[in-house]
């Protein structure tokens, strides 16, 4: 088994729709650890706030094959990719393992990790929630360090 790390987004019933993605990961990868909930801004124009979160997740998966289960799941609750401005629920594979790959899905070209480890605070900072001794595999630091670098200006805790 490999240790992956998913990002979770959703502004559209944010509870209910990353509550159904869980159930739907499960018994396809274990879930081993979720962050705290964080509420963030739009990135883009206006729009309803974020709840994001990651997890860290245990897996016999390929990138291939997780990144596929993660859009399944998304299109399963209603994911438009044509619409930006509501997002029931949006996956994102940051890692898996220490690879440094990339791959193709869809006609579209991803690399592991996923660099809005780098430069997003709401991935960064429940990274290192859950896992700050954890290497990237790149820069050599730790998810700690990372989010030191960044700080968290954006980020409301979700009670």
């Amino acid at each position: 088994m490999t240790q992956a790390f998913i990002g979770i987004g959703s502004n559209d019933n944010a509870a209910d729709n990353i509550k159904r993605g869980f159930n739907l990961l499960r018994g396809r990868v274990e879930v081993v650890r979720v962050s705290s909930f964080y509420e963030t801004p739009p990135l883009q124009g206006d729009g309803k706030p974020y709840i994001n979160a990651v997890a860290m997740l245990e897996t016999d998966l390929s990138a291939l094959e997780l990144k596929a289960l993660l859009v399944s799941i998304e299109d399963k609750l209603g994911r438009d990719r044509s619409q930006k401005a509501i997002i029931p629920l949006d996956f994102d594979l940051l890692m898996l393992g220490d690879s440094s790959i990339e791959y193709e899905f869809n006609g579209k070209m991803y690399s592991l990790p996923d660099s809005d480890i780098l430069e997003r605070d709401f991935v960064a900072m429940p990274l290192a929630e859950i896992a700050p001794d954890v290497i990237h595999p790149v820069t050599k630091q730790s998810f700690a360090e990372i989010t030191t670098q960044l700080g968290s200006d954006n980020l409301k805790l979700v009670k």
